[in-house]
């Protein structure tokens, strides 16, 4: 080979590895989670993209190697690591992947091993309390494990996949008896996700079943899979938490909740909050709980509907307060008694659905004669939290009502309602949570600005946590101006000799009033409900310049 040749084809090949250099891709993990003190090989639906790739968690204490070659990677998770949901992407010169869901776990993990669709294939598993990690892979897909169970056993089964992890799929699990028959199922008890808790009435191994339909449906009756169909199964005749009691604190330290749910002993009755700090969640762990949740942060009063209930009396409390109450029996409706002055604007609203709970709610708000002011039910189709807005016509006594539309209830039929006046505020928009710069070329970065219930100020917004050589100028959005009173523009630049990828944040504050309370902007994340203020950054090399 001569020189001129050597020379064209050295050209060939850098053009051809630029030309297909490509950023990382995730669509899901699998396993999307890792027991504490152990390290999983993750395999992706994706792309790994062009190394070197990086691994970025939203824990320091969580490590993510990703290697030269291979289409996996691992997760290594300490012994000592804080059980719960936790963020990953992968990153590398190109751009950064989605930001998919991985959790840490306390019990023993495992994945699901094909073939097991049969219940004479079924997956022996090795204990009682155990997280299957799994995948219904491709069309009529069922997964089924072996549980030894013994007269008088609660098994919990619950299935994560729609709601946590984003799988397109609308899971079903069945408990059968050792002889055959479906003892249980449950489809929806926590969105498309099932949930249930199976007392055995024999001694025996009995078996968990799991299959789905899709969670769009289509003209297709059958069951269906795919490669991004996981889940993450926690089977466990030990202690699980289905809610606490209240579903959230007042700010300040002292506070604790009571835990609902199956096989807890006496110490698992109560868990005490440390001190709150300035987080906007908390979150409820212990090493003996098969599972963890997150309770809210309060600036007002939380308080709890008292048990029993007391028929036909309610409750009084002042405004404003959170209120956890459950609709505990079939027909059964809570009552909440507070008094308001003419002119005051009310917002009051329900969570239970989105809580994961059962409750299909109905607020009706009366007056101290009983007389009906406004009913609420479903905002809008496949919501089923109501919310109400209202303004105060006269002096007076008035009572909040709750129960279910179809006169259901029991213990997953809990709620959280908060009923305060209505506060001007804001919300900050991204339309995506990952960003290209190009050094030397100026970034236009869009922050939608929200203002909710007559929000009249001017707002200030910058980028923190931008990366050593790249700069931002602020902007502001001003309620009176109609070019930003509703969207602003970032302008990001870095100078041509700075190539770095880092994660950031867009905020805003409130100019010329007494609330400082900065405001994070919010994204999507790729097939989730969830958003994200955890953005990414990849500054790019500019392209050659021709001579």
């Amino acid at each position: 080979m001569n020189l001129r040749i050597a020379i064209a084809f050295a050209l060939t090949v850098l053009v051809t590895n630029s030309a297909f250099a490509a950023a990382p891709e995730l669509k899901s993990l699998l396993p999307a989670g890792a027991q504490r003190g152990k390290t999983v090989e993750v395999t992706i639906s994706g792309s790994l993209g062009t190394p070197p790739v990086r691994g970025w968690c939203s824990r320091d204490d969580v490590t993510i190697t990703v290697p030269e070659k291979g289409s996996k990677f691992t997760v290594a998770v300490p012994a000592d690591s804080q059980p719960g949901l936790c963020w990953i992407r992968l990153t590398n010169a190109e751009g950064a992947s989605a930001l998919r869901p991985f959790v840490v776990g306390t019990l023993t993990e495992t994945l699901d091993k094909e073939p097991n669709n049969e219940l004479k294939k079924a997956q022996q598993l090795s204990s009682t309390q155990v997280v299957v990690h799994g995948a219904l892979a491709k069309a009529g897909d069922v997964d089924v494990f072996a549980v030894p169970l013994k007269a008088g056993e609660t098994l919990v089964a619950s299935l994560e996949a729609n709601g946590l992890l984003g799988s397109p799929m609308d899971g079903l699990l069945q408990v059968v008896s050792p002889a055959g028959f479906v003892l249980q199922q449950n489809d929806d008890a926590r969105g498309f996700d099932p949930q249930f808790a199976f007392t055995a009435t024999t001694t025996g191994t009995h078996f968990v079943r799991v299959f789905a339909f899709p969670s769009k449906p289509n003209s297709s009756i059958r069951l269906a899979g795919a490669a991004t169909y996981i889940y993450r199964l926690t089977l466990t005749n030990g202690p699980f938490v289905d809610h606490t009691i209240p579903f959230s604190v007042t700010r300040g330290a002292g506070r604790s909740v009571q835990l609902r749910g199956w096989n807890l002993n006496d110490s698992l009755q109560t868990f005490s909050i440390p001190e709150t700090g300035d987080a906007e969640t908390v979150r409820v762990h212990h090493a003996q709980l098969a599972n963890t949740l997150e309770v809210r942060v309060d600036e007002h009063a939380s308080i709890s509907e008292p048990e029993p209930d007391v028929a036909d009396k309610s409750i009084e409390f002042t405004l404003p307060a959170t209120i956890t109450g459950c609709i505990s029996s079939a027909g059964d409706e809570d009552g909440f008694a507070f008094t308001a002055k003419k002119g005051e604007r009310l917002a009051l609203r329900i969570d239970s659905r989105s809580l994961g709970q059962e409750l299909d709610a109905v607020i009706e708000l009366k007056d101290a004669a009983g007389k009906v002011l406004k009913r609420v039910d479903d905002p809008k189709r496949g919501e089923f939290d109501p919310a109400l807005d209202y303004t105060v016509p006269k002096d007076g006594q008035y009572v909040l009502s709750v129960s279910d539309l179809f006169g259901h209830g029991g213990l997953r039929y809990a709620y959280r309602l908060t009923a305060e006046l209505q506060t001007p505020n804001f919300q900050l928009g991204a339309a995506a949570n990952t960003f290209k710069l190009t050094a030397g070329t100026p970034l236009k970065l869009p922050v939608t600005v929200t203002r909710e219930r007559g929000f009249a100020g001017d707002i200030e917004i910058t980028a923190t946590g931008l990366p050593e050589g790249v700069a931002v100028t602020a902007v502001a959005s001003v309620a009176k101006d109609k070019a930003t009173a509703k969207k602003v523009e970032l302008v990001l630049t870095a100078a041509e000799d700075i190539i770095v990828d880092s994660g950031f944040q867009i905020v805003g504050t409130p100019k010329g009033d007494d609330d400082k309370r900065v405001r994070k902007a919010t994204a999507p994340i790729a097939g989730l409900t969830s958003k994200t203020s955890d953005l990414w950054l990849t500054v790019l090399k500019p392209a050659p310049k021709k001579k």
